[in-house]
């Protein structure tokens, strides 16, 4: 097994439909991001090659795009640090075990509050029309496949 690392878009954030989206270019290890390298309109997207101009830097998705790691590990770490506290006859038989177990549900606590910002995703009208005049094109005069 080897450690993967690559660039690829991560942060899919400010979706406009029938113009695109925003999201930014990561170089990553293991598909956790750790340097963003800056920020698209992607017009569209197949499998792992896209297309769109740069949009500069988008807060939003850079940050969208770490919690998506955060997500990932946090949840991996919630259920081993639960599962350590719990290997006795329950979570209050020690205060180590205690602690893990509250480590783990602390853990949990971070994913599940950083998956619901993910959901946040669409784009505000003044995004939009950013989006749209970075474009140059009204999302009217846009193929319906957004190319």
């Amino acid at each position: 097994m080897g450690i993967f690392f690559g660039v690829g878009l991560r942060g899919k954030v400010d979706r406009v439909p029938g113009v695109g989206h925003v999201a930014t270019k990561f170089f990553h290890v293991a598909e956790l991001p750790l340097v963003p390298l800056g920020s698209y309109i992607v017009v569209a997207e197949v499998d792992r090659s896209w297309s769109g101009p740069r949009f500069g830097w988008s807060l939003r998705s850079i940050v969208a795009g770490y919690l998506r790691g955060l997500v990932l590990t946090s949840g991996i770490l919630a259920v081993v640090l639960a599962a350590v506290g719990l290997r006795g006859d329950g979570p209050g038989d020690t205060p180590a075990g205690f602690l893990w177990w509250q480590l783990g549900v602390g853990a949990a606590q971070i994913a599940v509050g950083s998956a619901s910002f993910l959901l946040w995703r669409t784009a505000s009208p003044a995004q939009r029309d950013r989006m749209v005049a970075r474009l140059g094109t009204r999302p009217e005069e846009r193929r319906a496949d957004g190319v």
